[in-house]
């Protein structure tokens, strides 16, 4: 079998997710050119109007493919631009190491609502939220490199969104306790104030306390909802004004 023509500007291209319309100016009709490219094994299709570009030593490997939290990233840096988005919640917390075992789920913040979209890989949900009040990092993933939230900033948003997302509360649990240890809890609190989300830092503040005991605190006007997340010990919930 002949080596695929590939077009020397998907080879070049930064951003390896492909879409038919993004080859409008090379060709006359771009889908039958990505089917074409396809057929050869040098694009894979993962959704409806999406083509991951496969790496140059694994065209051809049907068993060849890309994570999740790649795929979830390169189609919202596809879509709206690197700086207009991030990996967050679940996803984040897969890259930051806190979540060991491979998602079917990927989560990410653009700038507009948006129904999930189904790959062949699992599921990406997007959150719609104005990037640049979230506290950044740059991530590189196999098949782009772009933005995912903090590990202070994951810690929040694993917090406000538990139960959510189609991971168990216990997962999440286990994530804020994994990220603990690494976080900022001074940086954490001054986001959680600033962002509005005073009672979500308490609630992640009370599950890492086995692991973080003297980190700050925040008075709350009233009892806020554990929603089902557990710390890994002992903790007196009424300390962190939590009530079930």
């Amino acid at each position: 079998m002949s080596a695929p023509q590939i077009p020397s500007v998907l080879v070049s291209r930064p951003v390896r997710v492909v879409r038919p319309r993004d080859l409008n100016e090379l060709y006359v009709n771009p889908s039958s050119e990505l089917a074409r490219l396809e057929d050869q094994g040098a694009v894979q299709r993962f959704a409806t109007g999406y083509y991951a570009l496969v790496p140059a030593e694994s065209v051809g490997n049907s068993r060849w493919r890309p994570t999740i939290e790649a795929l979830t990233l390169g189609v919202a840096v596809a879509d709206y631009g690197v700086d207009r988005v991030a990996l967050m919640g679940p996803s984040a917390a897969r890259l930051h190491g806190a979540l060991p075992r491979a998602l079917a789920l990927g989560s990410v913040a653009i700038p507009k609502q948006r129904p999930p979209l189904p790959t062949r890989w699992g599921q990406i949900g997007f959150h719609t939220r104005d990037v640049a009040r979230l506290d950044l990092e740059r991530v590189d993933t196999d098949l782009v490199a772009g933005y995912q939230t903090t590990i202070e900033q994951t810690i929040l948003d694993l917090s406000r969104w538990a139960g959510t997302w189609e991971v168990s509360i216990d997962m999440i649990s286990e994530a804020i306790t994994a990220l603990a240890g690494r976080a900022d809890w001074s940086l954490t609190r001054d986001l959680a104030v600033e962002q509005g989300e005073r009672a979500t830092y308490m609630r992640a503040r009370w599950v890492a306390f086995p692991v973080v005991p003297d980190a700050p605190t925040l008075r709350l006007r009233g009892p806020i909802k554990s929603r089902g997340l557990r710390p890994s010990g002992p903790v007196v919930a009424s300390r962190f004004q939590i009530e079930d």
